[in-house]
């Protein structure tokens, strides 16, 4: 495409003007400390890293090369281009199982900053994306990374002499690129690897013509890369709203389905995955389940640590975040020659061991795309699906040569789904037909020589290892369901549960009435403007010219400051609104460095506002300031202007203790807990002293028999 950088660039650093090279060599390491007192231990090690930082100026078919000579004749060079690139050639990772666990307990410290991160979503909202062409590569030639167990002896991790590690599990790739462009209105994320294998480790070499049996995942030779990952993201307004009457709840379903589909060139993605091969084993996943669950931090504690971050997020605007980044997006999937098998361990005693049972997908088809402004169509087709079984047998000959035979359990087949969603106008809603099946009827049949294999796969599952799942299961969930909602007698949960329920309902509600309060406030000013019944020498506490921020320009506006809101028209005689942001106890009033004269207000927007002087500046933030602590002062010491904005503003403070009053609780969860295991426990000692009891009783009454 005429906008692919990652083929453009290097005409563009050929005919630039002059470049600019930045290099970096280095190497990189990262570590994990459990604790102040404990000793690195090494996670990620990249013997050598390349970093190389092109900028191009200037270009030799549209500008000329400016003589130094002679300055201020010349304009300067533009940007043309900026290329960044990552070189690794190896890369080494070892994860072992006290580093799996420091790491969950590391990202369940920090996921309670994630409203910081919706914060600064919500500062960046209104920068405008970048328009110099910007091109990174990241490549990586290959990678080796492994799953262990720790030099363990009691609790010292330290290693000891004569001792090793065991290995469970191995990943390598080789050739894995990662490449970011973006250009103007539009970015590209490509991402593509040419062979990944991972392994139960140790892995010996396979004697056989059959798939490894400790293989969870490999690549066949052939010609290009393993799979492809293309994502084209296309910067534009959101699609036409649907229902306009109805206001959207900020959700991601409500967003999709509320709007139509975007009729300009859409966003798409484009995965392609060829001569993948995956292994099922349940005798070799037993230890590597067994590493994943044995840890101290529980998918409930981290999931209550989101759930307490959550709150914070609750009033994320999804409109927001999705405008020209629309989430409605066309997705094409192709998967060719791949393979899924069901195997088991190889045993040299048993030659009815050597077999599998083998999926095989000649070609999987997904594609999704609206064909108009309200319509999108899906279709789905799986080409010459195959069950089969796979057994080796040895010749009887002097040359031992083993062969594999196939039988098929199923005939090929062909599946085909398609899915239609087309918006009816007339009735004001989606309608969605679907249709599909199989391109014949099934009929399983296999054959008694392959029969026997077919059952030893299944039966090849060893009860030890099913037995080491369900106890690495039993101990997960023991530890996950040590949980204050658990503890008897706590009343302090349940009420603070029903206080929670009760502000998100009222919360709910004060949002639709200031949705209403607004669209009427909104068709009032419009009367108001229309019949010239605004008088801002009454209403408003300043009036008088700024200087507003808007596209690195400076452009003069007259200002009032009302009651509860800042209003900027474009001349004073007309009153034609610009744009108005509102003034209560959660605007921000902040001073700008570096800038004269100047402050910056922040609510729904971020206003960058100056005046000529010094002191009109005073005057105009002491006002502001003035009505924000008005919005925080007692009821009875407001003026009642805006009831409404009172109401709201009380509420969010009584949701504040609220929350507080929430983490209290939840700070309070352990030693709740503990008080419970401690009866349990006390419980137990009980029983067992009325056994010891019982015991002594019994032993009195034989000696005195004896004697």
């Amino acid at each position: 495409k005429p906008s692919d950088l990652i083929h453009a660039r290097h005409d563009i650093k050929e005919r630039a003007l002059h470049k600019v090279n930045f290099k970096l060599l280095s190497k990189f390491e990262a570590t994990v400390q459990s604790s102040p007192e404990a000793a690195p231990q090494c996670m990620i090690e990249i013997p050598a890293v390349a970093v190389d930082i092109t900028v191009c100026l200037g270009d030799a078919d549209s500008q000329e090369m400016p003589d130094p000579s002679i300055l201020g004749t010349t304009k300067p060079l533009d940007i043309t281009l900026i290329e960044g690139s990552l070189h690794v050639k190896r890369l080494f990772s070892r994860l072992s199982q006290h580093q799996y666990r420091t790491l969950l307990a590391r990202i369940d410290s920090i996921l309670p900053l994630l409203p910081l991160v919706q914060k600064i979503q919500t500062m960046t909202r209104k920068i405008d994306a970048p328009t110099t062409p910007l091109c990174w590569v990241t490549n990586i030639e290959r990678g080796e990374c492994c799953l262990c167990y720790d030099y363990t002896v009691g609790n010292d991790i330290a290693p000891k002499e004569g001792m090793a590690i065991e290995l469970l599990a191995g990943l390598e790739f080789n050739e894995l690129q990662l490449n970011f462009e973006n250009l103007q209105d539009r970015r590209h994320v490509k991402i593509s690897i040419n062979d990944v294998e991972i392994a139960a480790l140790p892995n010996p070499e396979n004697t056989t013509n059959l798939f490894n049996p400790n293989n969870f995942i490999s690549t066949v030779e052939q010609e290009g890369p393993l799979i492809q990952i293309r994502l084209e993201q296309i910067e534009h307004e959101p699609a036409e709203l649907l229902n306009p009457e109805d206001n959207e709840d900020g959700s991601i379903k409500s967003f999709l389905m509320g709007r139509a589909f975007y009729d300009g060139e859409r966003s798409n993605s484009q995965v392609k995955i060829n001569g993948f091969r995956f292994g099922l084993n349940p005798n070799s996943s037993a230890k590597i389940i067994g590493f994943l669950l044995n840890v101290d931090k529980t998918l409930g504690d981290l999931e209550q640590t989101i759930y307490s971050a959550k709150k914070s997020l609750e009033n994320v605007d999804v409109k927001t975040i999705a405008k020209g980044r629309d989430l409605d997006i066309d997705v094409n999937i192709e998967i060719n020659n791949s393979k899924l098998f069901v195997v088991r361990d190889f045993d040299e005693n048993d030659p009815s061991s050597y077999g599998n049972i083998e999926l095989n997908i000649d070609g999987l088809l997904v594609d999704k795309h609206a064909t108009s402004k309200y319509k999108q169509e899906s279709s789905a087709q799986l080409n010459n699906l195959v069950l089969a079984v796979n057994k080796q047998t040895q010749s009887n000959n002097n040359n031992n040569e083993k062969t594999v035979s196939t039988e098929n359990l199923l005939p090929p087949l062909t599946l085909s789904i398609n899915n239609s969603r087309e918006w009816d106008t007339d009735k004001k809603q989606w309608q969605i037909t679907s249709n599909g099946g199989f391109d014949k009827l099934l009929k399983f049949d296999i054959e008694p020589s392959h029969s026997d294999t077919f059952t030893n796969v299944i039966k090849g599952v060893e009860i030890k290892y099913l037995q080491a799942i369900v106890d690495s299961l039993s101990r997960f969930m023991q530890r996950s369901s040590v949980n204050v909602d658990d503890v008897d007698g706590n009343p302090l949960v349940e009420k603070l549960d029903k206080l929670t329920q009760w502000v998100e309902k009222t919360q709910d509600h004060l949002t639709k009435v200031r949705s209403e309060y607004n669209d009427n406030n909104s068709k009032l000013k419009s009367i108001q403007e229309k019949y010239g019944e605004i008088d801002l020498n009454k209403q408003a506490k300043r009036t008088g010219f700024v200087n507003r921020m808007h596209s690195d320009k400076w452009v003069r506006y007259y200002g009032a400051l009302c009651i509860g809101r800042l209003y900027l028209f474009d001349d004073p005689n007309t009153l034609n609104l610009v744009t108005t942001i509102t003034i209560s106890s959660e605007t921000v009033l902040e001073m700008v460095n570096n800038m004269k004269n100047t402050f910056q207000v922040t609510k729904e927007e971020v206003l960058i506002l100056s005046t000529d002087d010094e002191l009109s500046m005073t005057n105009w933030v002491n006002d502001i300031l003035r009505s924000i602590c008005d919005n925080l002062a007692p009821v009875e010491e407001r003026d009642n202007s805006d009831s409404l904005q009172f109401v709201e503003d009380d509420f969010n403070q009584l949701a504040e203790i609220q929350k507080e009053l929430s983490s209290l609780s939840n700070s309070l969860g352990n030693p709740l807990a503990l008080v419970s295991k401690i009866n349990s426990l006390e419980k137990q000692l009980k029983e067992k002293d009325r056994e010891i009891e019982a015991l002594k009783a019994q032993l009195n009454s034989n000696n005195n028999n004896n004697n």
